[in-house]
């Protein structure tokens, strides 16, 4: 059996069941058994305690608490949020269900995930960019950590679940970084010449902390490892807070009240924002960033219609605009240029439509 403490942080709470706290730690163990990532297992987990703790039990489920407890949620939360605590009760009273805790129609009781409102993505420009790195004090470790790490966001692109994820091994001759991506996927990524300088100097400043063993590449001061992706939420956050300040447009809380903050998939949505801008086709933009589908990366690429405006004009049927184009058309309408179809009247009617069609060549032949 695998450890409880290897498959997610569980709390036993005071305030669960003795059947809900076996139910929680079967399904942390289960969801370790597919492999799924620590960051699902933590969603899914904290999604069924929140349940269970609104009075949710493991073998059944009660549609109308189901809907209060939803619609409290709505009030509070982004519907991104909401939708992730229905995919992970979806998920865990469908293992119910193979156990045989629970029948198909609890499993039916959950509702349907709603669309979120589509959101672009904010980016910020290399002159703030710049700004931001300007910003920070790279004499002390936190600040040259801080520094290294916001430069990785911008140059490469990566997730922060990535960015924290990364190992000492990961970086390859100092101008390849290799990046263990969602759902088990890999690639590697260019480091460019600034950013190995900067991540070479970070290890020299990383091996005075003594981390000893560890092969966590970012640790704090101290020389542990930053916990999670939610390190480097606080990271950014806060750092380009403090360089170009807060917003107050745009996003907003689940409660209505906007989120002025700054988070690193911003930083993300700027690299593939920079690529376009500097010639780089979507293909390639899709691979440095790891997305399956071109559909997730015009996400990303959406910040800046104007910019693809601009190249569909490069066109050569965009370009032939002027008197030769007009003289064309009148010349093929009349019937003087070489027009196949000078004799063919136009399907203004019915019957004209008739002589286009099989039957009437047919006939003709």
């Amino acid at each position: 059996m695998i450890p409880l403490e290897l498959c997610c942080d569980v709390a036993a709470g005071h305030d669960l069941t003795d059947a809900q706290q076996a139910a929680i730690e079967r399904f942390a163990r289960y969801l370790a058994a597919l492999r799924r990532s620590p960051n699902t297992r933590r969603l899914y987990v904290g999604g069924v305690l929140r349940w269970f703790r609104a009075g949710g039990q493991p073998g059944h489920v009660d549609s109308d608490l189901l809907a209060r407890w939803l619609a409290e949620r709505r009030r509070t939360v982004a519907t991104a949020t909401v939708n992730l605590d229905i995919k992970a009760l979806r998920a865990f009273y469908d293992a119910q269900r193979d156990w045989g805790a629970c029948s198909d129609r609890d499993l039916q009781r959950i509702p349907r995930q709603r669309k979120p409102p589509h959101r672009t993505p904010r980016w910020l420009s290399d002159a703030e960019v710049g700004q931001v790195l300007g910003s920070l004090p790279i004499d002390t470790f936190v600040g040259l950590r801080d520094y290294a790490m916001i430069l990785t966001l911008y140059v490469t692109g990566v997730r922060a679940s990535e960015l924290i994820a990364m190992q000492l091994t990961d970086v390859i001759e100092d101008d390849l970084l290799f990046v263990d991506g969602k759902a088990g996927t890999h690639r590697y990524v260019p480091l460019g010449q600034e950013l190995a300088g900067v991540l070479n100097g970070y290890r020299h400043a990383r091996a005075r902390t003594r981390p000893g063993r560890r092969n966590a590449f970012w640790v704090k001061s101290n020389g542990k490892p930053l916990r999670n992706g939610r390190s480097a939420w606080e990271i950014v956050s806060k750092r380009v807070g403090q360089a170009i300040g807060t917003l107050g447009q745009g996003r907003r809380l689940g409660n209505g009240r906007p989120w002025t903050g700054h988070y690193p998939h911003e930083l993300r949505a700027s690299f593939a924002t920079a690529l376009l801008h500097n010639g780089c086709n979507i293909i390639a933009i899709s691979e440095l960033m790891g997305h399956s589908h071109l559909e997730t990366t015009a996400l990303y690429l959406g910040v800046d219609m104007a910019h693809l405006q601009r190249t569909t004009a490069l066109h050569p049927r965009a370009r032939r605009v002027g008197t030769e184009d007009a003289r064309s058309v009148q010349a093929f309408e009349s019937g003087s240029a070489d027009n196949p179809f000078k004799n063919v009247r136009r399907p203004d009617d019915e019957s004209s439509l008739q002589l286009l069609t099989p039957t009437a060549f047919k006939r003709k032949r």
